[in-house]
């Protein structure tokens, strides 16, 4: 991999002394940011507007986006073919190192992608599908499920939706835009079992891109979280899922060359997943990290915490577990 060409980006500035932030994206050591903020009161998304632009100017190939909504119409369905891909190998020889780590991703994402639906559906992972198995010599657990599906009666009240699920595993839609990068929607719901497994889906879509690339490269990217995923009044169930998932997720931007930039009304579970930096703005009423709070502003010194008081809409605090800094931020387009 040639990584020259990849560059540090301006992020914004120190509020109070006025030294250049600069962000090295594509350095292993700063491989995990969060930006979070209220989706109305803050400069998050703008924040995130600026990296994504940024970035792309420096590789357009680099930028992968996970985001909730709909495609535009200036973008470019890119159907991909990774998760089949990955699930048609059978599992690594027992002398391959992370084999176990391999092995389980892709029995959890199997797993769970099915066990959220039949929650999504109102009925019992039994009356979805039977049990199933794979041969682990051939094949990856995802032929188990294919196979379990094909031989299901052809009365079964579920096989129609079960073989409409294994056509969206077969050829998942990554969108394709020069603004944005390559993003994979997922659909707002009120239902937080489908939209976990629309989660789920693009987190294992990017884990089996990833695993396909031929030319390993700095890659980005960026996850608009979305907020009933982390609340705490959340199903455990499902919060085992999601977390599970972002911990995959991490585990690549520790062992591959990707870098995870997370977008949040919420900082957890950012600090649970030992994200190095953390730029933090005012938060919306129900979030979790309230920077008016005195019991958290007084560790920030006077004249930080004092001009984020004064500018709450323009700025927040930026947070490097690293080096075990904070200091007021002000974004770089807001400057």
């Amino acid at each position: 991999m040639d990584s020259i060409g990849y560059k540090p980006i301006s992020i914004g500035h120190n509020a109070v002394t006025g030294e250049v932030v600069e962000w090295p994206w594509s350095e292993a050591a700063y491989s995990t940011m969060t930006i979070v903020g209220g989706a109305d009161n803050s400069p998050r998304f703008a924040l995130v507007d600026s990296i994504v632009k940024e970035v792309i100017q420096q590789d357009a190939k680099s930028v992968f986006q996970i985001r909730m909504g709909k495609p535009n119409s200036n973008e470019i369905a890119i159907p991909s073919d990774a998760i089949s891909w990955s699930g048609q190998f059978s599992d690594p020889p027992s002398d391959v190192e992370d084999r176990e780590i391999f092995i389980g991703n892709r029995i959890f994402f199997c797993s769970n992608y099915f066990g959220l639906l039949a929650q999504s559906k109102g009925v019992l992972r039994s009356e979805l599908l039977p049990p199933t198995s794979y041969r682990w010599n051939l094949e990856g657990p995802l032929e188990g499920y294919r196979r379990a599906i094909e031989n299901l009666d052809s009365d079964h009240p579920h096989k129609l939706s079960l073989q409409t699920e294994l056509n969206k595993l077969d050829e998942n839609i990554w969108y394709q835009s020069d603004s944005d990068g390559r993003c994979f929607y997922i659909d707002d719901t009120n239902d937080v079992y489908a939209l976990a497994q629309n989660f789920l889906f693009a987190v294992w879509s990017f884990w089996a891109e990833i695993g396909k690339m031929d030319d390993p490269q700095p890659i980005l990217l960026v996850i608009d979280m979305p907020k009933s995923l982390v609340k705490f009044s959340l199903d455990p169930e499902v919060t085992q899922v999601v977390i599970r998932a972002l911990e995959i997720l991490r585990y690549l931007s520790r062992e591959t060359t990707t870098t995870m930039l997370l977008s949040s009304e919420m900082l957890y579970p950012a600090p649970e997943l030992h994200f190095r930096h953390k730029i933090i703005f005012q938060s919306s009423e129900d979030g979790d990290f309230n920077l008016e709070n005195e019991e958290i502003n007084h560790y920030f010194g006077r004249d930080h915490i004092q001009y984020w008081l004064n500018h709450k809409s323009t700025s927040g605090i930026l947070f490097d577990d690293l080096e075990n800094v904070h200091f007021s931020f002000t974004p770089t387009k807001l400057s």
